[in-house]
């Protein structure tokens, strides 16, 4: 089995493009479709520019979180608790107290799963 990155889902990779992301990522999904429809790899893709007005930019969980920190400047961590398990916390960048923490993770990318939902969630919101 290859070790690959989690990609972000169908639903949550629409959620980032309103929110603004527009990195440029390596797999993508077409704009009407479902999860399953994934296209890889569009580099290697012949036809890239038809494909182009198609698609949406299906990042990896790690990526994103990286837009989040790079873009909107959220600080957070991932830490294995005493009890074995994953927690994510999100932190202010001023005082380093912990503003919002998940403790129950059973793995990593599970943890960085929460974090995403969570800052979506938070900029998805109307201000």
């Amino acid at each position: 089995m290859k070790n690959q990155l989690q990609l972000v889902t169908n639903h949550q990779a629409k959620e980032l493009y309103e929110l603004g992301f527009n990195w440029e990522t390596n797999h993508y999904y077409p704009t009407v479709g479902n999860d399953l429809d994934i296209i890889h790899d569009l580099h290697q893709t012949l036809n890239v520019n038809q494909l182009f007005e198609d698609k949406i930019a299906a990042p990896t969980v790690a990526l994103a979180l990286k837009w989040f920190r790079d873009v909107h400047g959220e600080f957070f961590t991932i830490d294995v608790a005493s009890t074995k398990k994953y927690m994510a916390q999100t932190r202010n960048r001023e005082t380093t107290l912990i503003d919002w923490a998940v403790v129950d993770c059973n793995t990593y990318e599970d943890a960085e799963m929460e974090l995403l939902y969570k800052f979506i969630a938070d900029y998805s919101l109307p201000f």
